[in-house]
């Protein structure tokens, strides 16, 4: 049996999710019960069974679906809501740790469903569930192939999350595998690292013909760039997971252990969002942020302020600084077209310093 509340917790284009409770065996359960809308039945349930049996720390558990007066899905009630809109609002007080260690459990729960067969074709941080600050879940694998599968509006399509490839095929025709949830995980990497703004926000895209416009920005070989708080590592890792090539792609057992080093030492590969308005970019010629770069943060750390402290002409020499920034990493930061990169050549994905391209909003 299960009380719905009015309270709408969330939403989106198949349906509304409100608060509840979830009565088993006498105990009173929160959940979330999405109701969904222009979904075939018989496909949910199917879908619905195989998820049933799925079992992973970093997967949300599904409690079950209900048919009663329209379909519904029931799942545990996570009050901090997704990590898009967690990151947004927590973008001043989230470490590296907890950056690289959501880009850690995203890749061990997509590398989870690939040992089960199920891609899940519209991963995104609006798709992630906080369970805890330090603990996060993916939700609604396996239901992508249902809730999309009518879809024909390129508005309705994920399609800043959509690897190339399919961007150039016809919807019934296209293929899923997990090269394409795997770049997928690359821009959800992206939005973690850049507090959940928007993909290529800043490309201007043909209304009418989004997809192709897109596809065409990006077989020219165009990406969205290295977040000012990315090492240039942390980026090539990025950029492989945006391979042109579907078989070039890391698979997500190779990601996770990447990420599963990357936090081990977060600090090397990531730098905090107050550092982020200070500095555009200081990464020794291997890629890390070097030493020089860690003492400045941590001189920044114990002024115990917002404010940028002073750092005399020696300092900046050192650390290599050509630009402070003014602004958060809230600003769009993409690659500007360039037309003489070939599809078919991996070669632009080694990673050369970009303070050629990059281009500092002013406040």
């Amino acid at each position: 049996e299960i009380d719905i509340s009015k309270k709408k917790v969330g939403g989106g284009e198949f349906g509304n999710v409100f608060s509840g409770k979830y009565l088993n065996n006498g105990k009173r359960i929160p959940v979330a019960v999405k109701i969904l809308k222009g979904v075939e039945e018989q496909e949910l349930i199917k879908e619905a069974g195989i998820m049933a049996q799925l079992d992973h720390p970093h997967l949300t558990k599904l409690f079950g679906i209900c048919l009663a007066e329209g379909i519904k899905i029931v799942a545990p009630l996570r009050p901090l809501g997704s990590l898009e809109n967690f990151l947004k609002k927590n973008h001043d007080h989230l470490e590296p740790k907890e950056l690289v260690l959501y880009c850690y459990q995203i890749a061990s729960a997509m590398e989870y469903l690939v040992s089960r067969h199920i891609i899940h074709r519209d991963l995104a941080t609006r798709n992630v569930l906080v369970k805890k600050r330090d603990h996060i879940e993916v939700t609604d694998f396996g239901l992508s192939a249902v809730l999309h599968q009518n879809l024909i509006l390129p508005s309705k399509m994920p399609y800043r999350w959509v690897a190339m490839e399919l961007l150039d095929q016809p919807r019934d025709k296209a293929l899923y595998f997990e090269a394409t949830d795997v770049w997928s995980f690359g821009v959800t990497c992206w939005e973690i690292l850049t507090f959940a703004s928007i993909p290529y926000e800043g490309v201007r895209l043909d209304g009418p013909n989004v997809l192709s416009s897109l596809y065409t920005y990006l077989k020219n070989g165009n990406r969205l760039i290295r977040p000012v708080n990315c090492s240039l590592e942390l980026y090539q890792t990025l950029l492989l997971c945006w391979a042109p090539n579907p078989i070039t792609r890391h698979n997500f057992k190779v990601l996770r252990e990447q990420f599963e080093a990357y936090k081990e030492d977060p600090h090397k590969y990531v730098t905090t969002q107050k550092n982020v308005r200070v500095v555009e970019t200081i990464v020794g010629e291997d890629g890390y942020f070097g030493k020089e770069s860690i003492s400045f943060y941590e001189k920044l750390e114990k002024s115990g302020s917002d404010e940028i402290p002073k750092i005399n002409e020696e300092e900046r020499s050192s650390m290599g600084m050509e630009n402070l920034r003014k602004k958060s990493i809230d600003n769009q930061y993409i690659h500007p077209p360039n037309h003489s990169r070939s599809e078919s050549n991996d070669s632009y994905l080694s990673v050369i310093p970009d303070h050629g391209y990059d281009f500092v909003k002013s406040v």
